[in-house]
């Protein structure tokens, strides 16, 4: 008996040491480390930090892992294979609640070392506690300039990674307000929300913003020419907040917001809020649809949305004619930069006709048509369309016009020379 007593007490002291041995000497192998990494070539520090065991990193060796991030190494210029860089990433293992705070202080001693603020937002989220992600929010209102580089291809997929997403909002709104993050929050938030990362409950008190981008752009819109790519930008960013805010039907930032895309010169806001409100209550819908059916300017674009989206069967029957669609084919291909860049005034069917193209096997139906901008008569043709007439097709390869007069030719002969094949 005396003997097992003695076996186990040797045992338990022998583990004992061992472990104040392990623990003693932590903090002087981090030290060590770091005294290494100064002096060893690149493929050596790879083989030091494989080899480097993270289970074995205690919070007490933090402040040796500080010290030596905040040093200067002669291979900072190497990215994320600098040590300064891997040390950073140490902070993933081993980290408390000083963490955020230093990592905020050397962000900003690193002025326009983007890549090092990258790392540092990056091993912040990654910590992924409530401070470092309050951290991670702050230093990009802090510093919106010199992360506008980073914005769409780093902040976004941080931002929507399921661990972070209900953290990050609503906080993160706060930065739709800087132009350089409005369109990587909002597309963040919006697909967030579609694949179910983000719960609508998260934002629902937290829409005003999301409102605000809305009107904010619409204005910036209005400054500059339909078309152009800073038009084309507004525009996505007012379909991204509507598309957010489509998920709170009910609130009255909502609803303001539709409203007013409701009544929008551009056809695109205009579809796309009508879209939004098809989902909901679609009593309200039936004028405006029948309007925009009933308009050839918009009559075929209205049809493409609606199938898109799977609900054509909201297109006004009365409309659902191949005349109808070949009148708006002929309307946008006049609408084309290069043709006339702008809708005629009106347009009226001369006749309908059936021809058989070199291309086709069978024959299809033409559409003969007049069309003013004001002064006189031009013609166009439309098509080719099915020969059963309750079918239809949408922008026919031969619709386009000569802009002859109406009393240039007879009507044969406008079709002879509309229907040439090369």
């Amino acid at each position: 008996m005396k003997l097992i007593s003695r076996i186990f007490l040797f045992t338990f002291l022998t583990v004992l040491i061992l472990s104040c041995n392990m623990g003693g000497n932590e903090g002087r192998n981090v030290e060590s480390l770091i005294q290494r990494l100064d002096r060893a070539s690149n493929s050596q520090k790879d083989s030091i930090f494989q080899a480097l065991d993270r289970s074995m990193l205690l919070q007490k060796d933090l402040p040796t892992l500080y010290a030596g991030i905040r040093l200067n190494y002669p291979d900072d210029s190497l990215r994320e294979r600098s040590s300064k860089a891997r040390l950073i990433g140490l902070l993933e293992s081993v980290n408390d609640e000083s963490t955020p705070a230093f990592l905020k202080e050397q962000f900003m001693l690193w002025e326009t070392n983007y890549f090092m603020k990258r790392t540092a937002l990056q091993t912040l989220c990654n910590i992924n506690t409530e401070g470092s992600l309050a951290a991670f929010i702050e230093l990009l209102l802090l510093d919106p300039k010199n992360m506008a580089a980073y914005a769409d291809h780093f902040f976004t997929p941080i931002i929507t990674e399921p661990a972070h997403s209900s953290v990050l909002f609503p906080a993160a709104l706060a930065l739709v307000e800087k132009s350089s993050y409005c369109f990587p929050v909002l597309e963040c938030l919006r697909v967030g929300l579609e694949e179910g990362d983000i719960l609508p409950e998260v934002i629902k008190d937290d829409l005003l913003p999301i409102r605000e981008v809305y009107r904010a752009q619409r204005k910036r819109r209005d400054r500059y020419a339909p078309g152009s790519r800073s038009y084309m930008l507004a525009n996505t960013l007012m379909a991204t907040s509507m598309k957010c805010l489509s998920y709170f039907p009910a609130e009255s930032s909502t609803q303001q917001v539709i409203a007013l895309a409701s009544e929008d010169n551009d056809i695109e806001v205009r579809l796309f809020a009508l879209l939004i409100r098809l989902h909901g209550d679609t009593t309200g819908c039936r004028q405006d649809l029948h309007e925009l059916a009933g308009d050839f300017r918009y009559r075929n674009r209205l049809y493409e949305v609606l199938k898109e989206a799977e609900l054509e069967q909201h297109f006004p029957a009365e409309f659902l004619t191949q005349q109808a669609f070949a009148e708006g084919d002929l309307a946008g291909w006049l609408k084309m930069p290069e043709h006339r860049a702008s809708y005629p005034e009106g347009i009226s069917l001369i006749r309908r006709f059936s021809h058989q193209t070199a291309d086709d096997q069978q024959e299809s139906n033409f559409y003969l048509f007049k069309f003013t901008y004001g002064k006189g008569w031009q013609i166009g043709l439309s098509g080719p369309q099915p020969l059963d007439t309750t079918d239809f097709a949408i922008a026919g390869y031969m619709t386009g016009s000569k802009y002859l007069a109406e009393d240039a030719r007879e009507e044969d002969g406008h079709v002879a020379e509309l229907i040439e094949e090369d």
